[in-house]
């Protein structure tokens, strides 16, 4: 599931939205949720900057054969 920080720039609230099912949950009505789903959204983000990195490169991503695992080559 794909996760976006969002903050607004007047009032500076920050929230989550979970682009599967369009819900917003804001750091002020429920903090623990946005902290968990903050943690994935910024792992999203990192994978898709590594990722665009990774192609920048000429890499390709490729599946073993044995283990399953999705490797760069």
């Amino acid at each position: 599931m794909k996760y976006l920080r969002l903050k607004n720039r007047f009032t500076g609230v920050r929230a989550i939205r979970i682009v599967a099912t369009g819900e917003k949950v804001t750091e002020k009505d429920s903090p623990v949720q946005y902290a968990k789903l903050r943690k994935l959204a910024i792992l999203n983000e990192n994978r898709a900057n590594r990722d665009e990195a990774y192609r920048a490169c000429g890499l390709v991503k490729a599946r073993g054969t044995v283990s399953g695992r999705i490797y760069w080559e």
